[in-house]
């Protein structure tokens, strides 16, 4: 189906993305005087329109986006419809997503340095605790779950800017449509335990998705691979979890202890809200002086971005795994442990080294003086020499007698 040039007053300039259920087109908004700025309209696909819940879900997504506004959000202006489907206006974040920037980072061979990966991780906790706490009109608190949380749905602007995008699934008090007991949603390989069984979630959940996050840009694996959907459960539920430390040689202690909190399975056991993990996570950036700023990023996505122009086909030949497709059928039970052994390195990973940039670090002291040997040092030298020669001295008289 063609893509219409208008939606109200909002002139279609191009697709950027396409996904199951909607399309995001780059629009501009014409007002009077020649005013003009980009936006990014997210479409939801005819076809699906036509079912109800589909609509409901949509609709939801709008009004939830609506009450957030955060910094690390990204923004609503508008919702409307058409004579076939329905359209959210949304802000425009003119750069790339997280996992634009780990494939490019693979590609040319620049790592992602930790403290910039911390950042950004510190940064969309930011906009998630303001999710979490989010109030209604009349003040009611809408107990929300992302639930999709993933590098897709991690925005990155040129300027530096980290932005969480994709609520469509996200879970709220106000929600019409509710998901079926046994049933999921979101990306297999970030969702927690309790999502894959398909229970009822707080956002506590989201941690859990935010502790695999922070391993990935950390470690730069993924922390759940396997080759299908129920083995990729199994491990969540049940398998071993990696230690950071064991991908990547002298990882700070600090960090290992943040990420294997955040993806404790046991909910008591993990960080209790996004404010908590993202202050150890800011702790452990300062007592470490990683000073990390929106520039120090700026200029990261700069460099990889420079490096050359980075085509699909490269970016094919990573043979990453899949992440993107959503889960809406219940995943095999699971009745007992079941021991997983450690997945091999894909072949795209490459061992990191110190990346001498991006990361201001306070300047280090000089290093100490030599001390001096003490003076009773120099006359216990002086005296065994005196000794020992004096000693030559009388035996070589006594020969001589």
């Amino acid at each position: 189906m063609a893509i219409k040039t208008h939606f109200k007053q909002y002139e279609i300039v191009e697709k950027i993305g396409d996904g199951g259920m909607a399309e995001v087109l780059l629009g501009r908004s014409v007002g009077p005087q020649g005013f003009q700025q980009k936006v990014a309209i997210k479409r939801l696909h005819p076809h699906i329109a036509r079912n109800r819940n589909n609509v409901k879900m949509f609709i939801h997504e709008a009004r939830l986006i609506a009450r957030l506004q955060h910094p690390n959000i990204v923004r609503i202006y508008d919702f409307g419809e058409t004579e076939e489907t329905y359209y959210i206006v949304m802000e425009y974040v003119d750069g790339l997503s997280l996992t634009d920037l780990l494939q490019r980072s693979a590609i040319s061979q620049i790592p992602l340095p930790i403290p910039i990966g911390a950042y950004i991780i510190s940064e969309v906790l930011e906009g998630l605790q303001h999710a979490h706490t989010a109030k209604d009109s009349d003040g009611q608190p809408l107990h929300l779950v992302h639930r999709d949380l993933s590098p897709d749905n991690v925005l990155l602007s040129r300027e530096g800017e980290v932005k969480l995008s994709d609520f469509g699934i996200a879970k709220s008090r106000i929600q019409e449509h509710q998901t079926q007991t046994g049933m999921t949603k979101g990306k297999i390989l970030y969702m927690s335990p309790e999502q894959c069984y398909g229970r009822e979630l707080d956002h506590r959940s989201d941690i859990f998705s935010m502790g695999n996050l922070l391993f990935e840009v950390c470690t730069l694996e993924r922390l759940f691979m396997s080759k299908d959907i129920a083995s990729v459960a199994m491990s969540i539920c049940h398998g071993p979890i990696k230690s950071p430390s064991s991908v990547r040689s002298n990882f700070p202690t600090e960090l290992e202890a943040i990420i294997l909190k955040a993806l404790e399975r046991p909910l008591e056991d993990r960080f209790q809200s996004a404010k908590d993990m993202g202050r150890a996570l800011k702790q452990f950036m300062q007592s470490n002086e990683y000073y990390v700023s929106r520039d120090d990023l700026k200029a990261f996505i700069d460099l990889l971005l420079f490096e050359g122009t980075i085509s699909e086909q490269q970016i094919a030949q990573l043979n990453l795994p899949q992440s993107s497709s959503a889960i809406s059928t219940p995943l095999p039970s699971v009745d007992e442990p079941i021991r997983l052994e450690t997945p091999p390195r894909p072949e795209y990973y490459m061992p990191l080294t110190p990346l001498p940039i991006h990361a201001r670090s306070r300047p280090s002291a000089p290093p100490p003086l030599p001390v001096p040997p003490p003076r009773l040092l120099y006359l216990a030298l002086l005296c065994m020499f005196l000794v020992t020669f004096s000693g030559f001295t009388v035996l070589w008289l006594l020969l001589l007698v």
